[in-house]
């Protein structure tokens, strides 16, 4: 008996590191290239983006035509909401924030 509750114990106590495996995923820049992102206004990237051939991702630098446009300051995984991110405009340094919206 006591067995089978040290086990259900070690196992409800993984649960959160499931979460941060899971959050080192979604928020790395292979995952942030595979979504729709959309924002409240059209300050930094526009009111909505996604990465194709003439927008990349790389180390976290937004680059359009391989310029640097933009640069991703804060990266926040929410397992039960949209995915934020918060990008920096590398001219003005104006901010704006981005929710997930949909990835393929």
């Amino acid at each position: 008996m006591n067995r089978k509750l040290l086990i259900f114990c070690v196992l409800i106590a993984l649960i959160p590191s499931l979460f941060f495996i899971r959050s080192v995923y979604v928020m790395s820049d292979y995952h942030i290239e595979q979504c729709h992102w959309k924002g409240s206004g059209p300050k930094v990237m526009g009111v909505g983006f996604t990465f194709n051939d003439d927008v990349r991702l790389e180390d976290g630098v937004i680059l359009i035509e391989n310029k640097p446009a933009a640069k991703i300051m804060v990266r926040k995984y929410r397992p039960y909401a949209d995915n934020i991110i918060i990008i920096s405009d590398i001219k003005y340094s104006e901010l704006e924030m981005y929710y997930e919206k949909g990835c393929h």
